[in-house]
């Protein structure tokens, strides 16, 4: 009597230790994404006002990882032409009831070499394939200003009820993007 092993087990660089989530709920790890891109040690996460949008200040830099499931197509045309878009890829099965995201490999954003992991799955429940979720990066330095130029996605700050330091900021935003980007929109 031959036994078949109803698992199936792949190699890859990733995150083996995670629980299948359904895909509409999945959320990447952004704190170990941000210190892939801008260094480990003395990162702060900043709370910004939209799920799916983050801001990180690391050791060696800092910004917005904004993914884009949680923009809007409308934004997305926007702010694509300025914004550099990053992916991560995600082991999703699809299931009877939904698909599922069963591993995660971040190496594709990741500024060195990561070692290979395995992930686990029961290929009873559904064919598997990798596919790309893609994150938008938008720096610190200057780039911060293109996405709160084309969208509503603000990092929370007690002082937003001040209406003298909500127009500084919607100023600052304004001539920061235009000192940058400007030329690159009217082309």
């Amino acid at each position: 009597m031959r036994v078949v092993n109803k698992y199936k087990t792949i190699t890859i660089n990733g995150d083996n230790k995670m629980k299948p989530i359904k895909l509409e709920k999945f959320r990447p790890q952004a704190r170990a994404i941000a210190e892939m891109m801008w260094g480990r040690g003395g990162t702060t996460a900043y709370k910004v006002n939209r799920n799916g949008a983050y801001y990180f200040s690391c050791a060696g830099h800092g910004g917005y990882l904004v993914a884009s499931t949680a923009l809007t197509e409308a934004e997305i045309e926007k702010v694509h032409p300025f914004g550099t878009r990053e992916y991560i890829n995600i082991l999703v099965q699809d299931r009877t009831d939904g698909k599922y995201v069963t591993g995660v490999d971040n190496s594709p954003m990741s500024r060195s070499v990561t070692r290979p992991r395995r992930f686990t799955y029961d290929l009873r429940l559904g064919q598997v394939n990798w596919e790309r979720y893609y994150i938008y990066v938008f720096e610190e330095d200057c780039a911060w200003s293109i996405i709160e130029k084309f969208t509503d996605i603000r990092m929370v700050d007690k002082r937003d009820s001040d209406s003298n330091y909500y127009q500084y900021r919607e100023e600052a935003i304004e001539s920061t993007f235009q000192k940058y980007f400007g030329d690159k929109q009217e082309k």
